[in-house]
């Protein structure tokens, strides 16, 4: 479902008066001339040439600046021009209004679509044949085609914040006045200082049998989920864990990582729903392994990754945002995924010559990292400047095989995993630009149904292992990675209908009942229904605690401003009595706040960002059911 927009020119600038004496007239002006001190200038900004001719600016300029498009423009063209843009404007009506009634494409022609065991092998080796920038973007898909396009809008607010603002929480003012940005709640923490060198041999340095037991941790949960590091890399890194080398700093952040990974798992051990009493200053004097020493140790290194352009430094720009994702610090997990991207990025482009098979095939695994970590991050830290990897991600191509585990099924399994998320989140990002880009009173019915046969597509293509029917979607999953994968398709269905469950509700506000409004109160069902089940469907799974925590937290708080919402609005309360029941729903909203409780104190400090988040959902408790904390 691909649509080319046509782009409107601006009105012309008819000629002005200007003072007696020489002139120099721009190559693409309008009508217009510049003298004096605006001589040179452009007269016509960029954003008012039609796409295709901003292009060819760029590909034709040289020298000191950029080439016209042709000799001046006559009187002719500018009556043309004049007729164009009403005929063109008529002509993006026609395209918006049927961009939806053309065929789906099958399975096989979706973007999102999975590559299986076959396509890994049939994947060309190596990196490509170097080509310079300014190439490459020549050949770029256009990023106005709404199919393609899976950049976060800039005008993206998280969910919790637009539901506040909405009228049906003024009977709730404790909600709106105890709400505190997250950027700035997120901004006020402690920096975490590195740790000093003359306590960094004492507190990092670990037996042989130590280093398998973490590095195992690492391999099997973080490089499973994000799998980048190959198996020959990770064991080199052992006889450099207290260097203070790039080598050091990454075989220390591997320490981290694994014993994050060790304790959640051994925290969640007997039931991944609940977690065992205890904490991390028990776990670590059993364990005899500081984790986060080993973090401060790796921050006393990795300025060297920053200053450096080598594979090397991508791993550890990335596995130091990975474990501030377990310490559930957003911000810093920005700044260390825009640099690792903008380095991704540039490497990709410049030295893909100089790379061996495995380093290019890293470099590509940290890119798709990259994009999905910050996905998720944008989604709910609005405002927050973007890396680029969203602009590029159609020119990169998808994972190929690779050894990062000790046998070639578990490496393959963890790349069709880390596929599976890799599509999920690209529909989710392509979910909120077509349906939150533009703001309509009315949703788009057919968007929305096209998106959610999309959904369901993608479902069906998991493989085995991974994939989950609707039929079970109420019991457990039958392991971790297919119970995760659960919860991003839950989350992406609630997206998809809220549209019209946002309709529903500001019709209930109006007191109007439109031609339609029965068919809509059953769709906005559709979200509740989601909802429902995103929330019950939580469970404490590795990937979710150590590194969704903080996202998994805002979510939910979203989830449950819904069913707020939902229970003051009397069509969709009458589908949570008659579907759930009240004390059903009460009972979920419980055990979900005890859930991410626990998941925030699985990390070694607690963020404010995610106990506004529990306490919202108790606040919430305490509206709806009277329950004092």
């Amino acid at each position: 479902m691909t649509s080319t927009r046509i782009q409107t020119p601006a009105s012309p600038v008819p000629p002005r008066d200007l003072p007696a004496g020489p002139r120099r007239r721009c190559s693409n002006n309008l009508g217009r001339s510049t003298s004096g001190r605006d001589a040179g200038k452009r007269c016509c900004p960029k954003r008012d040439l039609p796409r295709p001719h901003r292009r060819r600016r760029l590909a034709t300029g040289s020298g000191g600046g950029l080439r016209g498009l042709g000799k001046p423009k006559t009187d002719l063209v500018l009556e043309t021009l004049l007729q164009l843009r009403s005929e063109i404007s008529d002509l993006n009506h026609k395209i918006d209004n049927n961009l939806l009634q053309q065929s789906s494409p099958s399975p096989s022609q979706q973007q999102h679509r999975l590559y299986l065991q076959s396509d890994l092998a049939q994947t060309p080796p190596g990196p490509p044949p170097f080509q310079s920038p300014s190439y490459i973007s020549c050949q770029s898909v256009p990023r106005d085609s709404p199919e393609l396009d899976v950049s976060i809008p800039p005008s993206h607010h998280s969910a919790t914040e637009k539901f506040l603002s909405w009228e049906i929480f003024d009977g709730a003012p404790r909600l709106r006045s105890r709400f505190v940005s997250t950027f700035l709640l997120e901004s006020q923490r402690p920096a975490i200082h590195p740790m000093a060198s003359d306590t960094t041999t004492e507190s990092v340095g670990i037996s042989a049998e130590d280093w398998h037991r973490l590095s195992q941790g690492y391999q099997q949960n973080v490089n499973f989920f994000y799998p980048v590091m190959s198996k020959q890399r990770l064991s080199e890194l052992y006889p450099t864990l207290c260097s203070s080398s790039l080598d050091g700093c990454l075989a220390s952040l591997v320490v981290a990582l694994g014993d994050a990974c060790l304790y959640v798992e051994q925290r969640y051990k007997n039931d991944n729903n609940r977690a065992e009493d205890g904490n991390l200053s028990i776990w670590t004097l059993a364990n005899s392994v500081d984790g986060l020493a080993a973090f401060r140790h790796a921050l006393g290194l990795i300025h060297m990754a920053l200053t450096d352009m080598s594979v090397t430094a991508l791993l550890c720009l990335l596995s130091t945002a990975l474990y501030f994702t377990y310490m559930q610090r957003p911000l810093q997990v920005n700044v260390f995924l825009n640099a690792c991207a903008q380095k991704c990025l540039v490497m990709m482009q410049y030295s893909t010559s100089n790379m061996s098979t495995q380093e290019y095939e890293t470099v590509k695994r940290i890119f798709w990292s990259c994009f999905i970590m910050e996905s998720d991050i944008l989604i709910e830290l609005e405002r927050v400047p973007q890396s680029g990897c969203a602009e590029m991600e159609s020119q990169v191509t998808l994972p190929a095989k690779f050894e990062t585990h000790d046998s070639s099924e578990t490496s393959d399994l963890s790349t069709l995993y880390f596929l599976a998320c890799i599509s999920i989140r690209r529909l989710l990002n392509r979910i909120h630009k077509l349906l939150y880009a533009k703001q309509s009173a009315v949703p788009d019915m057919n968007l929305i149904k096209e998106l959610d046969t999309q959904i369901e597509e993608w479902r069906e293509v998991l493989p085995p292992y991974l994939r989950f029917e609707l039929a079970d979607i109420s019991k457990p999953a039958q392991n971790s990675y297919q119970g995760f994968l659960r919860q991003r398709y839950l989350a992406a269905r609630s997206v998809i209908f809220r549209p019209v469950f946002t309709f529903v509700v500001t019709m209930n506000l109006r007191g109007s009942r439109p031609p339609g409004f029965d068919d809509a109160v059953k769709s906005a069902g559709l979200c509740i229904e989601a909802v429902m089940l995103h929330m019950n469907n939580l469970r404490g799974f590795t990937h979710t605690v150590v590194i969704d925590t903080w996202i998994c937290s805002l979510s939910m708080a979203g989830v449950v401003l819904v069913l707020y919402i939902a229970f003051h609005t009397p069509p969709l309360r009458q589908i949570l009595e008659e579907k759930y029941g009240v004390e059903r729903v009460h009972e979920c909203v419980t055990e979900l706040q005890n859930k991410l409780d626990g998941f925030m104190r699985s990390a070694p400090e607690i963020s404010p960002s995610v106990r506004q988040c529990v306490d919202m959902i108790g606040e919430v408790r305490a509206i709806l059911w009277g329950d004092v904390e």
